[in-house]
């Protein structure tokens, strides 16, 4: 599933992209390009964020 949202800043769109997880993985993209892939590591609310490759 993927969602659209707009944020003022990068912590405000992990919290959206947190909010909007359902699934073990997930990618934040900006303009199309991959930001960082998050994982819900625990039921307390741990998660795992995984910087993106950026080559050009």
């Amino acid at each position: 599933m993927e969602h659209a949202f707009e944020a003022v800043s990068l912590d405000g769109a992990l919290e959206v992209a947190k909010r909007l997880v359902v699934s073990e993985w997930a990618e934040l993209h900006e303009d199309g390009v991959e930001v960082c892939r998050m994982q819900l590591v625990d039921s307390n609310g741990l998660w795992r964020i995984v910087g993106a490759n950026r080559r050009k």
